[in-house]
């Protein structure tokens, strides 16, 4: 088993460009995350970076001017 994924591995390191296996990953990482919510529900877009959060303006912006500020 694990001669056979090596294999695989090295036949796809030849075949692929490290950008084309780059894409295809996103690629299916999307439609993974797109299929698991269309079966299961009940979830926002933001829940892949938070949990049922209501404030989503701390999170980003005030993180954002924390590091602005410098030292």
């Amino acid at each position: 088993m694990l001669d056979r994924c090596k294999k695989m591995i090295s036949s796809v390191r030849r075949k692929y460009t490290p950008a084309q296996v780059f894409v295809w990953m996103i690629s299916l990482s999307f439609v993974f995350y797109a299929l698991f919510y269309a079966f299961y529900g009940r979830a926002a877009f933001v829940d892949i970076f938070f949990s049922r959060c209501g404030d989503l303006f701390m999170d980003f912006f005030n993180s954002v001017r924390d590091a602005s500020q410098g030292a």
